[in-house]
């Protein structure tokens, strides 16, 4: 019926009204097809990095969003792993308590656990990495050398 000026170019040369229509559905699904290779290219490449995992669940949603706009539909389970895979070595314990269930957590639920997780990591290194170190002190009290470590209960 109508084309945008920038269009008339590719198809000036059809002999056809259907040649054209077929030049240009030619053209917008490679323009598509090039879309979901950067958007699952993006995906698949992204990484929580210095992010909190709610901005990082909010770019995995929204890549996946994008490329369920343009048909191509990401399940749960593709979705989890991408997640997973990009957390880094802080949540390597995480990914394997994860990987290990019978049965895997939709994507919502993982996200809830990964907040907790997240949590979690941000408590145990603001304890200077480790829990251990919260029960003991150096006093000199109690029998034996100077300077010894005693347990407080």
């Amino acid at each position: 019926m109508s084309v945008f000026d920038s269009m008339i170019v590719h198809i000036q040369d059809a002999k056809s009204p259907k040649q054209a229509w077929d030049t240009l559905v030619k053209m917008y699904n490679t323009n598509t097809q090039t879309r979901k290779m950067q958007f699952k290219q993006k995906l698949h490449n992204l990484q929580k990095n210095k992010m909190n995992i709610s901005d990082y669940s909010t770019k995995v949603k929204n890549l996946a969003d994008a490329l369920a706009s343009i048909g191509a539909q990401i399940n749960d389970e593709d979705l989890m792993a991408v997640t997973l895979n990009g957390l880094g070595k802080d949540y390597s314990q995480f990914h394997t308590s994860i990987a290990i269930r019978e049965t895997f957590p939709d994507f919502q639920d993982l996200i809830t656990l990964l907040m907790n997780e997240g949590m979690r990591i941000v408590g145990t290194s603001s304890n200077g990495g480790s829990r251990k170190n919260v029960f003991y002190s150096n006093t000199n009290r109690g029998r034996g050398r100077s300077g010894k470590t005693s347990f407080r209960g």
